[in-house]
């Protein structure tokens, strides 16, 4: 069996033979993309919510980055798009493909005083590229305040959390 660890910023694909592993989701959330017919999936581990949200700021600065394309996988909309995109490489059809989400916690809640957290938006973002997409959420574990990790099991679609405070 492949494990692979997936830090922030970064997504992968692979078949029934492997285990996909996003370490450390505070206010990040896992997407998980599974097709069941070909048992094989995607995780991505999405730090920011839209990337439209940098566009703004980028035009406000008047600061163009050449870099956007290196860190795209960050964003909810850039990296689903990514995943679905790597996933009918592998030969899966959009319509065979559900989804899982975990993380998007406020681990600074005393911060956060009446705003909409990081980890909300982050849900909020993926909720609504994986409705775009026609993509729907089989299973989800988000919210609250503690930090979770998440091991993707390919073989069965399974996911086992662990949790810490």
């Amino acid at each position: 069996m492949t494990a692979v660890s997936i830090n922030a910023g970064e997504l992968a694909v692979g078949g029934h033979d492997s285990v996909l592993e996003a370490p450390g989701l505070g206010s990040c959330v896992a997407v998980c993309l599974y097709d069941a017919k070909k048992k094989q999936g995607g995780l991505a581990h999405i730090m920011l919510p839209a990337d439209n949200l940098k566009s703004r700021l980028n035009t406000m600065l008047t600061v163009r980055y050449d870099a956007d394309r290196e860190h795209a996988l960050r964003y909810a909309d850039k990296a689903i798009d990514k995943l679905i995109e790597r996933l009918k490489h592998l030969g899966s059809f959009p319509d065979d493909v559900v989804a899982k989400i975990f993380g998007g916690s406020e681990m600074f809640v005393t911060l956060v005083s009446g705003r909409l957290s990081m980890g909300r938006k982050n849900i909020e973002s993926v909720r609504e590229k994986l409705k775009e997409s026609a993509i729907p959420i089989v299973s989800e574990d988000v919210g609250g305040n503690v930090g979770r990790s998440v091991k993707f099991f390919l073989e069965s679609g399974d996911v086992e959390i662990r949790k810490r405070m």
